[in-house]
């Protein structure tokens, strides 16, 4: 087979991942394409150590999973199974390790059966949660071709109304916690207890599949004074307005699929 470009720009975050990332996102590959009939055919993997892997695809690839994914999307419900089944297996995934609190307790046997479905899980959860993700890239694009010919010269002002989520995603609600915080201080009340409750809820908000940060309480009290009053609600307002007004069918569907992004990477 002639491979016409290797293309990393469609790569892993950072581009790196830890290698078991790389590994499950390989292994959920094949069903996936089955469920899907995704037409990625090629994925190439540059592994420099176990926790700096790089995967890229083909942009061809990319762009014909991005118009299929689209297509899957003018089902209504489609969107609304994926992010069912990102949370009902994420569920399952962390019910799983938790069991693996209480390692000292368990058999050998009960160690590995448990490590089995933490690797079945996640395997299951890459083949939802990559659908998104590998989406991205394409939907932007298209985004933005379908904004100028629905607003033509002027489409860049309705970018921002029209990819506002109505989504509640743990950032969002995150903010939202810190926000209230923020009132109760520009009363001047005592608000140690609620920085110290809300630090206790949210210290992992930073991580990912790459990395690890544990949040202390003095980096929510900058983003606390740095914070301010979100206009999410009267953008939202906006949105609804313009998209009323929207003929074209396709550009309604990638606002729709723009508006759950947010919370499958927050899943």
């Amino acid at each position: 087979m002639k491979i016409k470009q290797i293309n990393w720009g469609h790569d892993t975050p950072n581009q790196r991942a830890p290698g078991y990332v790389i590994f499950f996102a390989s292994k959920a590959f094949r069903l996936f394409q089955r469920n899907y009939k995704s037409k990625i055919r090629n994925v190439f993997y540059s592994i420099k150590n176990a926790n700096s892997t790089r995967a890229c695809y083909q942009k061809e690839d990319i762009d014909d999973f991005g118009k299929s994914f689209i297509s899957l999307c003018e089902d209504k419900n489609f969107l609304i199974k994926v992010a069912k089944n990102i949370k009902e297996i994420g569920r399952k995934l962390v019910n799983s390790a938790k069991r693996l609190d209480n390692i000292q307790r368990l058999t050998k046997k009960e160690i590995i059966k448990c490590y089995i479905e933490i690797c079945k899980y996640y395997r299951e959860l890459f083949e939802w949660a990559m659908i998104p993700e590998l989406s991205v890239d394409y939907i932007e694009e298209d985004f933005k071709k379908e904004l100028k010919s629905e607003f033509g010269k002027n489409y860049e002002k309705y970018s921002t109304v029209l990819s506002t989520t109505d989504k509640k995603s743990y950032l969002k609600e995150e903010e939202e916690n810190l926000l209230k915080i923020k009132e109760e201080w520009k009363k001047r009340r005592e608000i140690s207890k609620l920085i110290e409750n809300h630090q206790k809820k949210y210290f992992w908000i930073k991580n990912n599949y790459a990395d690890t940060y544990y949040l202390g309480k003095y980096y929510f009290i900058k983003r606390l004074k740095e914070l301010k009053e979100k206009e999410n609600d009267l953008l939202l307002k906006e949105k609804e307005k313009i998209l009323k007004e929207i003929k074209n069918k396709k550009l309604k569907i990638i606002i729709e699929i723009i508006n759950y992004l947010p919370y499958f990477q927050d899943l």
